[in-house]
């Protein structure tokens, strides 16, 4: 199995991509989401996916109890609104308005963070979660992709490289200590 994990990009490696990054992130984040997300429309990206030992398909070991419990709860259970928020039942409508017509970007910009909020600010507060980093629309062009297109994710949550042990970091294959 392929691992996932990057190695780390040596300072000379940087400072190219830095000087690049202005044309390669420009072409790259000007493509639509569309366009981005084509392959995987395919009809044979399932078929490619299973060559890679990755299935899309229920799990002969289905999913563990405590995790059923833990959905269960949350649909089941009563979920307060967020105060002052668009979300609120006064102003929502009123929103939603507001929001009509305009591109996505904008619309990601006014909701996202109400729906999963930032990793790296919920660590200011929360030592236990400063081993976190995050990333939004960025190419992982330092990644081993599944496929041949490097993954770009909207929205990613990861640990940082200090997280790991040096011995930790020499039991991943890709990843130099």
């Amino acid at each position: 199995m392929e691992c996932l994990l990057a190695e780390e990009k040596s300072l000379s490696n940087l400072s190219r991509k830095r000087s690049n990054s202005a044309l390669s992130s420009t072409s790259s984040n000007q493509k639509s989401r569309e366009e981005k997300s084509a392959p995987y429309k395919d009809s044979q990206y399932e078929l490619l996916l299973r060559t890679k030992g990755t299935y899309m398909d229920v799990s002969e070991l289905d999913i563990t109890d405590a995790s059923k419990r833990l959905v269960r709860n949350l649909l089941e259970g009563e979920q307060p609104v967020p105060k002052e928020t668009i979300f609120d039942d006064a102003i929502f409508v009123d929103a939603c308005r507001k929001l009509q017509g305009k591109n996505e970007a904008r619309i990601i910009q006014d909701i996202s963070r109400l729906i999963v909020p930032s990793a790296e600010t919920f660590a200011l507060c929360a030592k236990d979660l400063r081993l976190l980093t995050e990333s939004v629309d960025e190419l992982w062009d330092n990644s081993i992709p599944l496929t041949g297109t490097p993954p770009q994710p909207d929205y990613s949550v990861g640990f940082r490289r200090d997280a790991f042990t040096n011995d930790q970091l020499a039991r991943m294959p890709t990843v130099r200590p």
